[in-house]
C-alpha cells in the first residue's frame, strides 16, 4: 500500500471540499435532481388523472397543454442549471488532478 498516494487522494478531496464554490455547485445539482424527481411525479399524477376514466381524450390533451408547458419550461431551466453546475464540479475536479 502506497502511503503517499493516500495522502495526496487525501488532500485533494480536502481541497476539494474545502472550496465552498464547489459545495454550492453540488448542492445545485442535488437541488436540481430533486426538482427533476418532482417533476417526474408530477407528469406521473397528470397521466394517472388523465387517464382515470381509462382513456385519455384528445380534449384532457388540449386542456392540459398549458399547464405541461409551463413544467417543461420549469424543467428547462433546472436542467440548464444542473449542466452548468455539473461542468463546473468536472472542470475543478480535473484541475485538481
Amino acid at each position: 500500500m502506497n502511503n503517499s498516494t493516500n495522502e495526496t487522494v487525501l488532500e485533494c478531496v480536502v481541497d476539494c471540499v474545502s472550496e465552498s464554490s464547489l459545495l454550492d455547485e453540488i448542492e445545485i445539482i442535488l437541488v436540481g435532481l430533486a426538482a427533476l424527481v418532482a417533476l417526474a411525479a408530477w407528469g406521473y399524477k397528470k397521466y394517472k388523472s388523465l387517464s382515470a376514466d381509462g382513456n385519455i381524450s384528445l380534449s384532457e390533451i388540449i386542456d392540459s397543454i398549458d399547464e405541461v408547458k409551463e413544467k417543461v419550461s420549469e424543467a428547462e431551466d433546472v436542467i440548464d442549471e444542473v449542466t452548468e453546475a455539473a461542468e463546473n464540479v468536472k472542470a475543478k475536479a480535473t484541475k485538481k488532478k
